[in-house]
């Protein structure tokens, strides 16, 4: 019997390609725009095997065709009490998938996002965030609490 009859993981190079990404947001983007999706500025890289993150555009870019998982997590601070805060992924500018919640205190509270999509090479993913809560005065806080990661899981 053939190997690759034996092991059926070698049809999928994905594992081989190792192309994977995390991104943070190194200080705080201030004031976003009520009632708007906002891209996030991730400008700073955990890791980026593959170079496939940029920094400057904040955007991911898929270097092959194939399914990702792709995870957003966006701290919120300066909030304003019982309004919601969402995250969303992006996909070419338009709206993937978005999740939000909904603050019942003025601390800091977390949107996070996830989701396997299928990515076409070339593609590009962001990731967004949103307020809706009658103000322009909530932040979105820096550090490691605003990321966004990416994996390759395998190629179609």
């Amino acid at each position: 019997m053939p190997v690759s009859q034996k092991n059926p993981l070698l049809f999928d190079s994905a594992p081989r390609m190792n192309v994977k990404c995390r991104a943070t947001l190194s200080t705080a983007q201030l004031n976003l725009t009520d009632g708007t999706y906002t891209l996030v500025a991730l400008d700073t890289e955990t890791y980026d095997v593959g170079s496939d993150f940029d920094t400057t555009t904040h955007l991911f870019t898929a270097p092959v065709t194939g399914y990702y998982e792709i995870m957003g997590n966006i701290m919120y601070g300066n909030l304003i009490a019982l309004k919601t805060y969402k995250a969303a992924i992006y996909v070419d500018g338009v709206i993937a998938h978005a999740q939000y919640t909904h603050s019942g205190w003025i601390d800091n509270v977390a949107a996070a996002v996830s989701t396997i999509y299928k990515l076409t090479a070339g593609q590009t993913v962001g990731l967004y965030a949103r307020v809706d809560c009658g103000s322009n005065a909530v932040d979105i806080s820096g550090g490691v609490y605003t990321s966004l990661s990416i994996h390759l899981l395998s190629i179609d």
